[in-house]
Parts: C-alpha cells; structure tokens; sequence
C-alpha cells in the first residue's frame, strides 16, 4: 500500500506474492492482495507468482531456472555483503563496489545463466582485491536462522551484529524454493505410506508409482519437482564455488536433502509446516562447528517458528555454543536499535535482559 501511494503516475505494477494453498499465513496474501487492491480502487495493480503449474507465467522453463538463479545469487551476495561490511579496510568504498557488481550481474542475466556465470566468475576475482582489515577465516560468525518470514523481521538483528564486526549468515532462499518443490514430493510420497523424506524422495519410488499408477499426473509433478530440486543445488553448489574465489565465503554447503532429514527426525515432515526446516538448517550447520553462535529469529508469533523453537531449546541445552531465541515483529527492536543509537548508546535486544 505504501509503495502504490508513491508509484510513478501510470505504472501497471506488479507484486510478485507466494502462491500457496497453506498452511503458513502466506498462502492467505495472494487471494487477499486484488481484493484490497479493487478497494484501492488500484485498478492497474496485478498479482503473479510464476510456478511450473502456470509455465511460469507463460515464459516456460527458461524464465523458471533464471527466478531459481537469481535466488541463489542473492544467498551468495548477501553472504559476500556481510563480510565487506564488516571487514573491508574501506567498507563504504568496498559495499559500493559490489553494488556496482550486482548491476553487471543483473545486465549479464539477460544472456541467460551462462553469461551470467562468466559475469560471476569476473565478480568474484575483482571482489578478491578489495583489502580486509583481518581474515575471514578468524572472523566471529552466527547464523540467523529461521522461516522464510524472518527475512521481514531480520534487518535490526542482522545490524545490531554487523556494527559489531561479527559476520552473519541467514538461512538460504534457495533452500525455501527447495521446500515449496517438495510439497509435491511429499503429498504423493504420504499418499502412497512412505513418512521418510529420504523414502518419498527416491526416485526408484517415484518411478515405480509413475509406472504403476492409474493417474500418473501426481507422479509425475513429483518427478518433475525432484529434478527441479536437482537444478537448484547443482547450480548452487556450482555458483558458490565460483563465488568462494572471492574468498569473501564463509558458510559451508548444505544438502537440502540433509536438512530435511535432520528435521523430520524431531517434527514430522509431513506436516508441511517450515518447523522442520528450521531445526534441520540449526542441526546440520551446528554439526559442521561453521559458527560461533546461533539466532533462532521468529516473526508474527508464527506456529511453526514456535514449535521449532520449543525443539531447538531441548537441543541447545546438550551444547555450549551461544543460542538464542528472538522472536519479533522487527518494528520495536528497529525503534529502540535507533534510539539508542541517536542517544550514544549501544543498542539493546529486547528479550535479552540488557546484555550487550
């Protein structure tokens, strides 16, 4: 609503929103976002979310694998963002750089990913000239972790920890698309009685159903799911390796498929609820001893996040390293981070008692 109050005079705009039967709230924004729109009287406003089952909005196959690279891009980068910020000699000269950087990224994307990863691999060596003031490697590290919400609650928490050197990661985008994919998976895997990921996903079993089912439709949307699961962690881990020339990386790898197994171990997958995400991701990258301290971030008093978090406390109560949970609508720790910065004084998280 802000951003139509401040649009160009005669825009046709267009919101890219989840399209999602449930059960996070988000399924709920895509049918409610024309209604509020008509009441606008906003009639040059539309809705779209380009997945497999519209051919991607009409643009087919190549429009889908280009949405799927830029989400992993924007992992790379942010991951890249964060170590300038907090370690380049000249961090406003160093972030302007990668500003400019992301722009010939996104003019390569117009050749397709091919061009686009020449333009990655030009990045990536001109990123690696930019002078640190220390190693990445002997750098302070957490992850922030949890829903795909969290990227709306996230910034103040991401600050608060920037402006003090240490270097954050936040769960990957690339990883949520990977969820969406697999609901497909999943609903036939339940259907047919496998309850293991490992199970619904394997592809034995899923050309067994595509063979022997009467309708072979749900078979195979969950085959054409898998594959495009593939693509995203073949192109993921390709373009990180790519990226890591830079030596500006500084989080390991993940294997969607490992994190689903790490979370349906605690909270049943088959729920289709991003609790079991959230456990898995703070599981496999606890084990990989990659960081040094852990933020379980919750928005909107969401249900998954907070189931996650009742599991995750069992699990973080059997380690010593630093964990804590957050959970926020981002507003109040924004406005106080802000006070307190224009009084002189170090900014305060809610929740944590006053510790610095």
């Amino acid at each position: 609503m802000k951003y139509l109050e401040t649009r160009p005079p005669g825009e046709v705009t267009v919101f890219q929103i989840l399209d999602q039967g449930g059960p996070c709230q988000n399924g709920a924004w895509h049918d409610a976002a024309p209604i509020i729109f008509e009441r606008l009287g906003a009639a040059d406003v539309v809705v779209a979310w380009p997945t497999a089952g519209n051919n991607y909005l009409g643009k087919g196959d190549r429009l889908g694998a280009l949405k799927v690279a830029a989400y992993v891009l924007s992992d790379v980068l942010a991951e890249i963002h964060t170590a300038l910020l907090c370690l380049a000699q000249d961090p406003g000269a160093a972030t302007a750089l990668l500003r400019e950087m992301e722009s010939k990224l996104i003019a390569a994307s117009r050749g397709g990913l091919i061009a686009t990863e020449r333009e990655l691999h030009r990045v990536a060596q001109r990123l690696a000239s930019v002078p640190l003031r220390a190693p990445v490697k002997r750098t302070a590290r957490v992850l922030l972790f949890g829903g795909v919400n969290r990227i709306f609650v996230d910034a103040p928490v991401k600050d608060f920890f920037e402006q003090r050197g240490i270097l954050t990661k936040t769960t990957e985008m690339s990883e949520f698309i990977c969820f969406l994919q697999a609901e497909d998976i999943m609903r036939q895997g339940f259907s047919r009685g496998y309850l293991a990921p490992v199970d619904q996903g394997s592809l034995s079993v899923l050309l067994s159903e595509l063979i022997s089912a009467d309708d072979r439709t749900v078979a195979k949307r969950a085959i054409s799911a898998r594959a495009r699961i593939g693509f995203i962690e073949i192109l993921e881990q390709r373009w990180r390796r790519i990226a890591a020339e830079s030596g500006l990386l500084f989080s390991p790898y993940v294997p969607f498929s490992d994190v689903e197994r790490r979370g349906h171990e605690r909270i049943s997958l088959n729920g289709f609820t991003e609790a079991p995400l959230t456990i898995g991701r703070y599981a496999t990258l606890l084990a990989s001893g990659a960081f040094d301290g852990y933020i379980n971030i919750g928005a909107f008093n969401c249900a998954p996040s907070n189931s996650a978090s009742a599991v995750i406390h069992v699990l973080s109560l059997r380690i010593d390293t630093p964990y804590a949970v957050i959970e926020s609508d981002g507003d109040s720790i924004r406005r106080r981070s802000t006070a307190a910065a224009r009084d002189g004084c170090r900014p305060v998280l809610p929740g944590t008692g006053g510790a610095q």
